[in-house]
C-alpha cells in the first residue's frame, strides 16, 4: 500500500531580505516521503489567509513574530482536526518567540518533522472589541503598544531596525501611562501602568526578557506589570531585560495566571500582539486574555 507523502508548505515573508536564501534552503526538504511547496506573502494578513486555506500537514513559518502571528491565527480558525503543525525558520527582525525554543539547524528541524517529534504548545486567546485573536508569543499593552503602532507605520519607508528604535525613543519621552484595573480571578489591582505583558514566551521587542517566568509549554500565562517608571529607569534596566533576568524593583511584578482582564479607567491603552498593533482602547473598554493549553502542535 502506498504511503501518502508528508506535505510541507513554507510561508515566506515577501519582504524578507533572506527570502532567496530560504527558498534555496528548502532543497534540504526534498525527499521521497516529502512534498515541499512555498508561498511569498504580498500584503498584510496574507500569511493568515494562506495558513487558513492551504492543504498541508506542516506549515513552515519563514518570517518573524508578525508572520508567526498571522499563521497561528489562520491555523486556529480551522477545525481542530484540520489544523497543520507548525515549524519555524526565523527570518524576521526580532524573532522573539523562537528565543524561547531550542535552537535548531534546518537538518535538525527536518529530522523532527520526519519523526513526528512535535510538541503541544500553549496559545493566548485575546477577546477584544467583540473580536477574538490569538497570540503565540506575547500580548502587551501600554508603551509597547504605541511603539508597535508607530514602528509598523514607519516600516513602509524605513529599515525595520531604524523604525523600531526611533519609535522607542519617541514614546519614551512622550508616553503617559493610563489608569487601569487588572482583574485576576477574584483579585484586582488598580493604578497607572507603564506596561502590562501577558506572555507565552519570555522575550519581546527584539530580545527584551519582559516575562522570564514564561514558557510556551507550562499551561499558564506569564503576567508582568510595570508601574510608573521614568525614561532613565527604562534605560537603566535595558541590560537586565536583555539578559532575560527579573528586575528587582517594587514597581515591576512577575506572576503567572490562566486568565487576565484589563479595563481602562482613564486615558488610552494601546495593545499589540506578537509585535502587531491590534487596538487602542479608551476609557471603559476592556481586553480579556486567556491561556489555551496545548492548543497548537509545533516543532520546537
Amino acid at each position: 500500500m502506498d504511503i501518502e507523502p508528508l506535505k510541507i508548505h513554507a510561508i515566506i515573508h515577501g519582504r524578507s531580505s533572506k527570502r532567496g536564501q530560504i527558498i534555496r534552503s528548502l532543497e534540504h526538504f526534498t525527499d521521497d516521503g516529502i512534498v515541499i511547496s512555498h508561498s511569498l506573502t504580498d500584503y498584510s494578513f496574507h500569511a493568515e489567509e494562506i495558513a487558513h486555506s492551504i492543504e498541508a500537514d506542516v506549515i513552515l513559518s519563514c518570517g518573524g513574530d508578525g508572520t508567526n502571528h498571522e499563521i497561528v491565527n489562520g491555523i486556529l480558525r480551522r477545525p481542530v482536526d484540520d489544523q497543520p503543525k507548525l515549524a519555524f525558520i526565523p527570518a524576521g527582525s526580532g524573532n522573539d518567540f523562537v528565543r524561547s525554543l531550542t535552537k535548531r539547524t534546518i537538518p535538525d528541524l527536518l529530522d523532527q518533522i520526519r519523526t513526528h517529534s512535535e510538541k503541544a504548545c500553549d496559545v493566548i486567546a485575546i477577546d477584544i472589541q467583540d473580536a477574538k485573536k490569538y497570540a503565540l508569543n506575547m500580548c502587551t499593552s501600554g508603551i509597547s503598544g504605541r511603539i508597535a503602532q508607530t514602528a509598523n507605520l514607519r516600516k513602509k519607508y524605513l529599515p525595520t531596525g531604524i523604525s523600531y528604535y526611533s519609535a522607542i525613543i519617541e514614546w519614551l519621552f512622550k508616553y503617559q501611562s493610563p489608569e487601569l484595573k487588572i482583574e485576576i480571578g477574584s483579585k484586582s489591582k488598580e493604578g497607572e501602568f507603564f506596561l502590562v505583558a501577558c506572555a507565552n514566551g519570555s522575550y519581546a521587542g527584539n530580545g527584551l526578557g519582559l516575562s522570564p517566568q514564561s514558557t510556551p509549554f507550562n499551561n499558564t500565562m506569564g503576567l508582568t506589570t510595570i508601574g510608573p517608571v521614568s525614561v532613565l529607569d527604562f534605560l537603566r534596566y535595558q541590560s537586565t531585560l536583555k539578559k532575560g533576568k527579573m528586575i528587582k524593583d517594587h514597581r515591576v511584578n512577575y506572576e503567572s495566571h490562566n486568565s487576565v482582564r484589563i479595563t481602562v479607567q482613564s486615558g488610552e491603552l494601546a495593545v499589540e500582539a506578537d509585535g502587531e498593533s491590534i487596538a487602542i482602547l479608551s476609557t471603559g473598554q476592556s481586553i480579556e486574555l486567556t491561556i489555551l493549553p496545548q492548543a497548537l502542535k509545533i516543532f520546537a
